[in-house]
């Protein structure tokens, strides 16, 4: 089994490996300079949900979060391109590859997010219940209504 690296010589680059922390960061760092770049290129819309991932060896991978905005980005790949190539930083740019990749949500403030009700919506729910003949239904809302004394 291989020996685990000292954290000072990951951080301190030695050995010069390409894994090392000071590479990741200098590749994360190059790799938001031309998603700049590529963002002056695209329209509005697309400016807000087209992500870039890589860019290694003449390839450019772009990420899409449906279908859709896929579709709507590789109609406009051949000016994208033209632009791109009038650009130093992507002059041996051979092609642009476009992914789907769903946007992550955070599902944590989600579910911690405080969803409280309102004294007048309890009410409402509360007579809406009175009203109700069937038994499950009345119940449902009399729970959900009363779910606020719980919060």
């Amino acid at each position: 089994m291989k020996k685990p690296k000292p954290l000072r010589d990951v951080v301190a680059n030695k050995g010069h490996q390409a894994g090392s922390l000071q590479a990741i960061l200098r590749n994360a760092h190059r790799l938001e300079q031309l998603d700049s770049i590529l963002k002056r290129y695209l329209q509005t819309p697309l400016y807000n949900y087209i992500q870039l991932a890589n860019y290694r060896e003449g390839i450019l991978i772009l990420l899409a979060p449906s279908p859709v905005w896929a579709s709507r980005l590789r109609h406009m790949l051949p000016q994208l391109r033209q632009n791109l190539l009038r650009q130093s930083r992507f002059k041996d740019l051979r092609d642009i590859q476009v992914r789907i990749a769903p946007l992550q949500r955070n599902t944590d403030a989600c579910r911690s997010a405080n969803h409280s009700l309102s004294p007048e919506s309890a009410a409402i729910l509360e007579q809406s219940a009175d009203t109700i003949q069937d038994p499950a239904l009345k119940s449902a809302l009399q729970r959900l209504a009363h779910s606020r004394d719980k919060t």
